[in-house]
Order: structure tokens, then sequence, then C-alpha cells
């Protein structure tokens, strides 16, 4: 049912953007600005830079990413006016016609306290709908096996994965947003048992492979393109643990 989703909502992005191409010219390569809202999950391994490098490689050159990212933060955090990164959404907000706006919520929050997430996100959803973006969530992934809060919940890494993956759909029906499926696309990957670095040493957030992972998903979302031809990768990954992240988004959304 994810992937059905997920394949459903790409052909109306991608038919989005053919109108809005037809009507601007080379608007989709030179003119999409992002704003990624997010905590260590977004900044770890600088995913928005990732993800514009991937772009640039690609002929996006005209893409401009932008970030608002803090260690351990909720987007509740971000909704109050009294916080100074909340003020930094709003000054971007008002200064930048932004296209796109992705929201990732704290690792664990959409299950344990969902109505907070929900509050929070539908708070930012109306910020960047006044701003004329269209709102992305963004589902990260169950903690890799060893990490104490799977014990502690009597969770497996896939079980985490599938309520994450179950909340963010709920609050995409519930707010009428989109959700981009990064965790469970991590989550098969892992199950593969492969030696790529998804994850950090610390079993929670992500290696450079897991965000070069996310990084190849929001592309192939957004534009629609074969990450197997995307010719960026980081320096820390091989050509074969690249390729085989590339195969995979390609494989797990078709």
């Amino acid at each position: 049912m994810k992937r059905l989703c997920y394949f459903a909502a790409c052909l109306i992005l991608i038919c989005v953007l053919l109108v809005s191409c037809a009507s601007t010219g080379s608007r989709q390569k030179d003119e999409v600005k992002i704003l990624f809202i997010g905590n260590s999950f977004t900044y770890g391994n600088n995913l928005p830079w990732l993800f514009g490098n991937i772009c640039e490689s690609c002929g996006y050159t005209g893409v401009k990413v932008d970030s608002v990212m803090m260690g351990s933060y909720t987007l509740e955090m971000y909704c109050d006016p009294e916080n100074k990164y909340c003020r930094q959404i709003e000054d971007l907000l008002s200064e930048t016609a932004y296209d796109i706006v992705i929201l990732q919520e704290q690792s664990i929050r959409p299950i344990n306290d969902y109505d907070k997430f929900h509050d929070a996100a539908a708070t930012l959803t109306e910020k960047a709908r006044a701003n004329g973006a269209r709102v992305l969530l963004y589902e990260t992934w169950g903690y890799a096996e060893g990490y104490p809060d799977l014990k502690y919940n009597g969770w497996t890494t896939a079980q985490m994965e599938s309520l994450l993956a179950d909340a963010y759909t709920r609050l995409a029906e519930e707010l009428g947003v989109e959700v981009v499926y990064c965790g469970s696309v991590m989550a098969d990957m892992y199950s593969k048992g492969t030696d790529i670095p998804l994850y950090h040493k610390d079993l929670k957030h992500p290696g450079i492979g897991g965000s070069y992972l996310v990084a190849l998903t929001f592309f192939n979302y957004i534009f629609g393109e074969d990450t197997t031809k995307v010719p960026y990768q980081p320096k820390a990954l091989t050509d074969q643990q690249s390729d085989l992240l590339k195969q995979e988004v390609m494989t797990f959304f078709r």
C-alpha cells in the first residue's frame, strides 16, 4: 500500500511539474526553491547539501536549498514564536517564495505523541501554504538493532519503521500533504544485510550511506529522475556502494 501511494503521488507530482515547465520554460530545472526543516536526522551528513549536489550533477543547477536544523528538535519547538529558529523559519518564508517545504519530525514522536506531531505539522503546513509552497513529510526510519529504545518498546527495526510509516501516512491524509517514504526504503536496504554505512555508529542517526539514500529518494520523488543515472556520490562511499543505493531507490519505488 505504501508503494502504491508513493507511485500515485509521484505521478501527480510529475504532471504538476510538466504543467509548470510548459508554462514557465526552464523553471523545472532553474527555479526550484526548497526548504528543509528538521533536526539531526536532516543535518547529519548535511542532507540538504547532499541533495543539492545530486541536483547540480544532474543539470538542476538553479535549485536553491535552504534549511533550518537543530539537534533533538521537535516540530513543536519550531512553532514557538519565542524560539529563534521559529523566527528564522518565518524570516525565510517572508523572503523567499518556496516551491517545496520539507518537514522532519523528531524520530520517535510520531509514534509516542501523535497529537503534538499533528498539531505542529499543521501549524508549519499552514505557514508553508501561505508562502505558496507544497509540503512534503520526510518519513524517518526505525533504529538499528541493538539500540536500547527498541528493546524498551519491544520493537524490531522493521516494526518501528512500520509504525512511523503509518503515522506519517495518517498525518498526510489528515493535512492533505505528501509523504516521502525515506524510512521505508532505508528499512528495505537494511533488511538486506548490506555493509553500506546506513547508520551512524550510535545505531540511530544516519550514516553517510543512509543520508545519501535519503537524498536520492527526495531527488527521485521531486523530479521523477532515474537515480541510477545520478553522477554525484559522496567520497566516503565506494562506486559499488553508491550504485547499490541508486538502484535501491528505483527498485523499491517501481
